[in-house]
């Protein structure tokens, strides 16, 4: 009898240690599963991360390439606007300039006729010719100033073009509209001055 009772109790002992066992196995097993799904949730999200992070740089990048055009693309049609104006300025010019070589036969032809005529030139005629002689005189010099200057904006701007120095490009086109408008206003003073001679009628 006391060794069945001992059996049994050894029985229980063993079946209780076994019980402890496969529990802590189980609890093992459990916590394993649980650390896997978080790592695996971790990787995830870092992953999902890591693509967020390369989208916005991708956007960025994308932003500063098209903002880089546009300013690039502005630059030219304002280097282009100036270029148009400097060609129909020298259109202008050489208009200009054929009216005061026709102008100037013809003025030169009526100063001849004013001191031919002995009786009607007086002093009067004398001083406001020599005015409008003067006038002509001042602005062909003030034209002659501006010889040269064209050129050597052309050349500052063909070293700026090489070496990529947009603003230099856009301060030698300005002086160069600088000069001709100067070279315009000073042909429109002589063609003033032909004009006047040519209809000039002695008081």
């Amino acid at each position: 009898m006391k060794k069945i009772i001992s059996m049994l109790i050894i029985f229980c002992l063993v079946m209780s240690s076994a019980a402890v066992f496969a529990e802590t196995e189980t609890t093992d097993t459990n916590t394993k599963g649980i650390d896997k799904k978080a790592v695996r949730v971790e990787k995830q999200a870092a992953k999902a991360q890591n693509a967020a992070e390369k989208q916005v740089a991708k956007t960025q990048k994308v932003a500063l390439k098209q903002e880089a055009k546009a300013q690039k693309d502005a630059v030219k049609a304002e280097l282009k606007a100036v270029k148009d104006q400097i060609k129909a300025n020298r259109e202008t010019i050489n208009g200009l300039k054929t009216q005061v070589r026709d102008l100037h036969s013809k003025a030169k032809a009526r100063i001849k006729e004013i001191v031919k005529d002995k009786e009607n030139l007086n002093q009067e005629t004398v001083d406001e010719l020599k005015d409008l002689i003067a006038q002509l005189r001042d602005d062909r010099v003030g034209m002659a100033g501006t010889v040269g200057k064209v050129k050597e904006e052309c050349l500052n701007m063909g070293m700026a073009k090489k070496n990529k120095d947009t603003e230099k490009i856009k301060e030698g086109l300005n002086n160069v509209l600088e000069v001709q408008k100067t070279r315009i206003d000073k042909l429109n003073g002589i063609i003033e001055a032909l004009n006047k001679i040519i209809e000039y009628k002695a008081q």
